[in-house]
């Protein structure tokens, strides 16, 4: 299985795209969702994730405001168009980006360096998740 698409086969797993250009970042997301029982896919720009967007439908996107080639702006609207309005997005930034978040619709927004309980908390919220989730679809 190609890195970073988690255990995405199994539906009743929720599917979060992570759409960041900072590997690091990237490896430290994918390790916390597999530990908490989230699936997930990694993209690097924009135009990976709206590729991983339509092939995996996910149930949450984490964005990168600030991506090469595309901006988060750009790429939450296209998200928006393809998948739907209802579509929970958390934007994250290492620059204070709480307008942009507002204004591309996400339901919350971290500041990088963010705290990994604080994104669990947001990512349940945008996923309808309890915190008993946890670990409840590993295997």
């Amino acid at each position: 299985m190609p890195a970073g698409t988690g255990n995405d086969a199994d539906h009743s797993t929720p599917l979060v795209l992570v759409v960041e250009d900072d590997r690091p970042t990237r490896a430290l997301l994918e390790a916390v969702f597999e530990q908490e029982g989230l699936a997930c896919r990694l993209c690097s720009n924009g135009h990976e994730a709206m590729e991983q967007a339509r092939n995996a439908r996910p149930q949450l996107v984490i964005l990168d405001a600030h991506l090469p080639s595309v901006q988060g702006e750009a790429v939450a609207t296209a998200l928006r168009i393809e998948l739907g309005a209802h579509l929970p997005i958390l934007l994250t930034s290492a620059a204070s980006e709480a307008d942009l978040a507002r204004r591309v619709g996400a339901y919350a927004y971290l500041q990088k360096p963010f705290d990994i309980d604080e994104l669990m908390r947001n990512v349940r919220q945008g996923l309808n998740l309890s915190p008993e989730h946890r670990g409840a679809s590993a295997a």
